[in-house]
């Protein structure tokens, strides 16, 4: 602990990574994976973005990453976001950061607000 010490009380900024497991089902339409999920049709073949990279500007949130994977014979989405963040080291900035990240995964992907709001 002595490593934090010498840290506390200064800003610093904050590359912060984190990664989820939604299933496919409760991808909402507003979200960001949801829109790019489109499957086009030509004759007998059907072609379907399965997985994709996207790098986001004007925003903290700077890549999300998802793929459609098979669990338990079911379609979940695996995300990983990146994102940068100042923050004060102290006591609670892991957990701080931890429910930005969480928020930031509610709107980008999930098109909401822990309030409910879209």
């Amino acid at each position: 602990m002595e490593i934090i010490e010498a840290v506390r009380g200064l800003g610093i900024e904050a590359g912060i990574t984190a990664y989820f497991e939604v299933p496919l089902a409760e991808l909402s339409e507003t979200g960001l994976v949801r829109a790019l999920l489109t499957e086009h049709k030509i004759l007998d073949m059907s072609v379907k973005l399965t997985r994709a990279s996207l790098s986001l500007m004007g925003t903290p949130v700077k890549n999300i990453d998802w793929g459609i994977h098979e669990r338990n014979k079911r379609q979940v989405v695996v995300v990983r976001m990146q994102a940068e963040r100042s923050v004060n080291v102290d006591d609670n900035y892991l957990s701080e950061s931890w429910n930005w990240i969480d928020e930031q995964f509610l709107l980008f992907v999930l098109g909401g607000r822990k309030d409910g709001k879209v």
